[in-house]
Protein backbone atom coordinates (compact mmCIF):
# COMPACT_ATOMS: atom_id res chain seq x y z
CA UNK A 1 0.00 0.00 0.00
CA UNK A 2 1.60 3.74 -1.17
CA UNK A 3 2.00 6.08 1.69
CA UNK A 4 -0.90 8.53 1.94
CA UNK A 5 -1.09 12.31 2.76
CA UNK A 6 -4.31 14.83 3.14
CA UNK A 7 -4.40 18.51 2.75
CA UNK A 8 -6.90 21.35 2.66
CA UNK A 9 -6.42 24.63 3.59
CA UNK A 10 -7.21 24.55 6.33
CA UNK A 11 -5.01 21.51 7.63
CA UNK A 12 -3.57 21.47 11.12
CA UNK A 13 -0.06 21.17 11.41
CA UNK A 14 0.59 17.04 12.34
CA UNK A 15 3.56 15.01 11.89
CA UNK A 16 3.58 13.54 8.36
CA UNK A 17 1.17 10.06 8.98
CA UNK A 18 -0.17 11.44 11.88
CA UNK A 19 -2.95 13.89 9.99
CA UNK A 20 -6.54 12.42 9.79
CA UNK A 21 -7.03 9.59 7.11
CA UNK A 22 -3.22 9.83 6.68
CA UNK A 23 -0.70 6.31 6.58
CA UNK A 24 2.96 6.17 6.13
CA UNK A 25 5.28 2.98 6.46
CA UNK A 26 8.20 4.47 7.26
CA UNK A 27 7.89 8.37 9.44
CA UNK A 28 11.65 8.94 9.25
CA UNK A 29 11.57 8.86 4.99
CA UNK A 30 9.87 12.29 5.79
CA UNK A 31 11.85 13.94 8.11
CA UNK A 32 12.39 17.16 5.94
CA UNK A 33 9.25 17.20 4.99
CA UNK A 34 8.15 17.27 9.11
CA UNK A 35 10.29 20.31 9.49
CA UNK A 36 8.46 22.42 7.26
CA UNK A 37 5.36 24.22 9.19
CA UNK A 38 1.62 23.96 7.59
CA UNK A 39 3.01 22.18 4.88
CA UNK A 40 -0.58 20.69 4.17
CA UNK A 41 -1.56 24.34 3.79
CA UNK A 42 0.55 24.92 0.93
CA UNK A 43 -0.07 21.94 -1.03
CA UNK A 44 -3.63 23.58 -1.56
CA UNK A 45 -4.92 25.84 -4.42
CA UNK A 46 -6.01 28.52 -2.01
CA UNK A 47 -2.43 28.71 -0.79
CA UNK A 48 -0.89 32.41 -1.92
CA UNK A 49 1.98 32.17 -3.86
CA UNK A 50 2.31 34.25 -6.73
CA UNK A 51 3.14 33.08 -10.42
CA UNK A 52 3.69 33.74 -13.72
CA UNK A 53 1.67 32.21 -16.19
CA UNK A 54 0.31 32.90 -20.25
CA UNK A 55 1.74 36.92 -19.59
CA UNK A 56 -0.33 37.41 -16.21
CA UNK A 57 0.69 37.14 -12.53
CA UNK A 58 -2.03 34.73 -10.37
CA UNK A 59 -1.92 34.90 -6.44
CA UNK A 60 -2.57 31.37 -6.28
CA UNK A 61 -3.78 28.14 -8.15
CA UNK A 62 -7.27 29.03 -7.36
CA UNK A 63 -7.23 32.39 -9.23
CA UNK A 64 -6.09 30.89 -12.60
CA UNK A 65 -8.57 27.61 -12.60
CA UNK A 66 -11.10 29.82 -11.94
CA UNK A 67 -9.70 32.34 -14.64
CA UNK A 68 -9.71 29.43 -17.50
CA UNK A 69 -13.07 28.71 -17.34
CA UNK A 70 -13.90 31.92 -19.41
CA UNK A 71 -10.48 31.82 -21.53
CA UNK A 72 -11.34 30.36 -25.02
CA UNK A 73 -8.32 27.72 -26.45
CA UNK A 74 -7.35 29.24 -30.13
CA UNK A 75 -9.03 26.02 -31.41
CA UNK A 76 -12.28 27.68 -30.66
CA UNK A 77 -12.42 30.52 -32.90
CA UNK A 78 -15.25 32.61 -33.15
CA UNK A 79 -17.43 32.06 -36.28
CA UNK A 80 -20.14 35.01 -35.80
CA UNK A 81 -19.85 38.43 -34.41
CA UNK A 82 -22.55 37.45 -31.67
CA UNK A 83 -19.83 34.33 -30.78
CA UNK A 84 -16.78 37.02 -31.25
CA UNK A 85 -18.60 39.58 -28.55
CA UNK A 86 -19.02 36.85 -26.34
CA UNK A 87 -15.32 35.61 -26.32
CA UNK A 88 -14.29 39.15 -26.24
CA UNK A 89 -16.65 39.85 -22.45
CA UNK A 90 -15.48 36.32 -21.33
CA UNK A 91 -11.58 37.32 -21.83
CA UNK A 92 -12.74 40.79 -20.47
CA UNK A 93 -13.91 38.77 -16.98
CA UNK A 94 -10.81 36.44 -17.26
CA UNK A 95 -9.11 39.26 -17.25
CA UNK A 96 -10.38 40.13 -13.66
CA UNK A 97 -8.71 36.97 -12.31
CA UNK A 98 -5.17 38.02 -12.39
CA UNK A 99 -3.10 40.22 -9.53
CA UNK A 100 -2.59 43.05 -11.91
CA UNK A 101 -6.53 43.51 -12.40
CA UNK A 102 -6.69 44.99 -8.87
CA UNK A 103 -10.65 43.42 -8.45
CA UNK A 104 -11.68 42.61 -5.51
CA UNK A 105 -11.06 39.05 -5.87
CA UNK A 106 -7.63 39.33 -7.63
CA UNK A 107 -6.18 38.84 -4.23
CA UNK A 108 -8.40 36.66 -2.25
CA UNK A 109 -8.82 32.88 -3.24
CA UNK A 110 -12.14 32.35 -1.56
CA UNK A 111 -13.87 35.40 -3.26
CA UNK A 112 -11.74 34.02 -6.64
CA UNK A 113 -14.03 30.76 -6.30
CA UNK A 114 -16.97 32.91 -5.64
CA UNK A 115 -16.47 34.87 -8.99
CA UNK A 116 -15.52 31.49 -10.47
CA UNK A 117 -19.26 30.70 -10.40
CA UNK A 118 -20.26 33.11 -12.76
CA UNK A 119 -22.00 31.59 -15.85
CA UNK A 120 -22.39 27.83 -14.24
CA UNK A 121 -26.22 26.65 -15.45
CA UNK A 122 -27.76 25.02 -13.09
CA UNK A 123 -29.03 21.52 -14.15
CA UNK A 124 -31.81 21.50 -12.06
CA UNK A 125 -33.09 25.05 -12.78
CA UNK A 126 -31.28 26.13 -15.94
CA UNK A 127 -30.20 29.70 -14.51
CA UNK A 128 -26.99 31.01 -14.97
CA UNK A 129 -25.31 31.40 -11.33
CA UNK A 130 -23.80 35.01 -10.45
CA UNK A 131 -22.65 35.70 -7.05
CA UNK A 132 -24.58 39.70 -7.00
CA UNK A 133 -22.29 40.91 -3.76
CA UNK A 134 -19.32 41.07 -5.74
CA UNK A 135 -20.87 43.29 -8.30
CA UNK A 136 -20.44 40.94 -11.11
CA UNK A 137 -21.80 41.40 -14.73
CA UNK A 138 -25.04 40.08 -15.27
CA UNK A 139 -25.51 36.05 -15.82
CA UNK A 140 -26.68 36.64 -19.80
CA UNK A 141 -22.94 38.27 -20.21
CA UNK A 142 -20.43 35.91 -19.04
CA UNK A 143 -20.86 32.12 -19.77
CA UNK A 144 -18.64 29.31 -18.50
CA UNK A 145 -16.61 27.11 -21.25
CA UNK A 146 -18.91 24.24 -21.65
CA UNK A 147 -15.51 21.68 -22.14
CA UNK A 148 -14.13 22.84 -18.74
CA UNK A 149 -14.74 20.06 -17.21
CA UNK A 150 -13.69 17.38 -19.43
CA UNK A 151 -10.48 15.85 -18.13
CA UNK A 152 -8.61 16.91 -21.15
CA UNK A 153 -9.53 20.46 -20.46
CA UNK A 154 -9.57 20.57 -16.21
CA UNK A 155 -6.77 18.43 -15.89
CA UNK A 156 -4.44 19.76 -18.70
CA UNK A 157 -4.77 23.56 -17.13
CA UNK A 158 -4.76 22.09 -13.08
CA UNK A 159 -0.96 20.78 -14.04
CA UNK A 160 -0.27 23.59 -15.78
CA UNK A 161 -0.28 25.98 -12.85
CA UNK A 162 0.84 23.13 -10.82
CA UNK A 163 4.24 23.42 -12.30
CA UNK A 164 4.03 27.01 -12.32
CA UNK A 165 3.17 27.38 -8.66
CA UNK A 166 5.79 24.76 -7.32
CA UNK A 167 8.92 25.21 -9.67
CA UNK A 168 8.39 29.57 -9.29
CA UNK A 169 8.85 28.93 -5.36
CA UNK A 170 12.02 26.78 -4.65
CA UNK A 171 10.50 26.39 -0.85
CA UNK A 172 7.13 24.73 -2.21
CA UNK A 173 9.55 22.95 -4.84
CA UNK A 174 11.58 21.07 -2.49
CA UNK A 175 8.07 21.03 0.22
CA UNK A 176 6.29 18.96 -2.72
CA UNK A 177 9.35 17.02 -3.45
CA UNK A 178 9.51 16.29 0.57
CA UNK A 179 6.42 14.05 0.31
CA UNK A 180 8.42 11.38 -2.06
CA UNK A 181 5.63 8.58 -3.45
CA UNK A 182 3.26 9.48 -1.14
CA UNK A 183 -0.18 9.55 -2.63
CA UNK A 184 -1.91 13.58 -2.21
CA UNK A 185 -5.46 13.79 -1.36
CA UNK A 186 -7.33 16.61 -0.88
CA UNK A 187 -10.03 16.66 1.71
CA UNK A 188 -12.80 18.16 0.31
CA UNK A 189 -15.97 17.15 3.07
CA UNK A 190 -18.66 16.65 0.84
CA UNK A 191 -17.14 16.12 -2.80
CA UNK A 192 -15.04 12.50 -3.62
CA UNK A 193 -16.19 9.71 -5.93
CA UNK A 194 -13.86 7.21 -4.08
CA UNK A 195 -15.94 4.37 -1.93
CA UNK A 196 -12.22 4.11 -0.14
CA UNK A 197 -11.43 7.46 0.11
CA UNK A 198 -15.07 9.57 1.11
CA UNK A 199 -14.79 13.25 0.71
CA UNK A 200 -11.26 12.97 -0.87
CA UNK A 201 -10.11 13.69 -4.31
CA UNK A 202 -6.99 12.18 -5.64
CA UNK A 203 -4.78 14.94 -6.89
CA UNK A 204 -3.11 13.10 -9.61
CA UNK A 205 -2.13 16.07 -11.36
CA UNK A 206 -0.24 17.43 -8.58
CA UNK A 207 1.62 13.91 -8.47
CA UNK A 208 2.15 13.97 -12.06
CA UNK A 209 4.05 17.42 -11.21
CA UNK A 210 6.04 16.28 -8.57
CA UNK A 211 7.56 13.38 -10.73
CA UNK A 212 7.95 16.07 -13.96
CA UNK A 213 10.00 17.99 -11.52
CA UNK A 214 11.91 15.25 -10.24
CA UNK A 215 13.16 14.20 -13.68
CA UNK A 216 13.32 17.22 -15.47
CA UNK A 217 14.80 20.12 -12.81
CA UNK A 218 18.11 19.40 -13.22
CA UNK A 219 18.18 19.19 -16.85
CA UNK A 220 16.78 22.49 -17.54
CA UNK A 221 15.42 25.75 -15.58
CA UNK A 222 11.72 24.68 -14.74
CA UNK A 223 11.18 28.32 -13.37
CA UNK A 224 11.57 29.75 -15.98
CA UNK A 225 9.93 27.55 -18.29
CA UNK A 226 6.96 27.36 -16.40
CA UNK A 227 5.98 30.97 -17.05
CA UNK A 228 5.19 30.34 -21.00
CA UNK A 229 2.15 30.06 -22.33
CA UNK A 230 -0.21 27.11 -20.62
CA UNK A 231 -0.36 25.72 -24.76
CA UNK A 232 4.00 25.33 -24.22
CA UNK A 233 4.18 23.75 -20.87
CA UNK A 234 1.21 21.32 -21.71
CA UNK A 235 3.49 19.83 -24.28
CA UNK A 236 6.09 19.57 -22.10
CA UNK A 237 3.62 17.49 -19.26
CA UNK A 238 2.68 15.58 -22.02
Amino acid sequence: MADKFVFHSRSKNAKPGSGSGEKVSNPKNYTELQKIKDWRKALSNLHIAPFRLDDNEWNSVEHFFHAVKFRYDKSQRAKTPQELAKVKKNYAFYQTFTLDSGSPWSEDPKLAKRAGKTGRKSIITGIRYRDKTLKLPTDTEIEMREDFYTPNVVGRLQKVAFLAKFTQHEDLKLLLLATGDAELWHYTGKRGKSKDHPGEILFDELMIVRDCIRKFDQKCNLAEVSQFSSDFITKILA
